[in-house]
């Protein structure tokens, strides 16, 4: 299970909303400027995030929700892998047909295009028959 730290922003029923907490990993160092995360925390918008609770928890509470790290990898695998694999059969399908570099290109930016669009597809599927969100697993203190 992945988890991370969050504040609830707020609750209705057994749902609740909450928002990450800022990564303090770079805090400590001198060169907090030159690290990654702390740059990416300025430019990227906090957004709130809905996640079952079995927890009787009010706005302001601090939880660590949590994610299945299989439910992850397999939707890492989707969105990386799957692009390629087609972009790839695509071009090696129009290699046989044809000669023309031109139509082998077309035919892959294609395929590639046609994936993401099947991924697309495909992710609403996922979360609404496997309901992929993230759980509080326990109210931080």
């Amino acid at each position: 299970m992945i988890e991370e730290n969050a504040i609830v922003t707020k609750t209705e029923n057994q749902h609740v909303w909450v928002q990450g907490q800022q990564n303090n990993a770079c805090g400590g160092w001198a060169q907090k400027s030159s690290c990654s995360t702390s740059v990416l925390s300025k430019w990227m918008p906090q957004k709130n995030l809905e996640v079952v609770s079995d927890f009787a928890l009010e706005v302001g509470d601090k939880v660590i929700i949590g994610i299945d790290e299989k439910l992850l990898l397999q939707a890492s695998l989707l969105l990386y892998l799957f692009p390629l694999v087609v972009m790839f059969i695509g071009a090696a399908i129009a290699d046989c047909l044809t000669t023309n570099q031109l139509y082998i290109a077309g035919s892959s930016v294609s395929a590639l295009l046609l994936s993401l669009s099947f991924i697309h597809k495909l992710q609403y599927l996922w979360v609404v028959s496997y309901g992929v969100k993230p759980v509080v697993i326990k109210k931080a203190i």
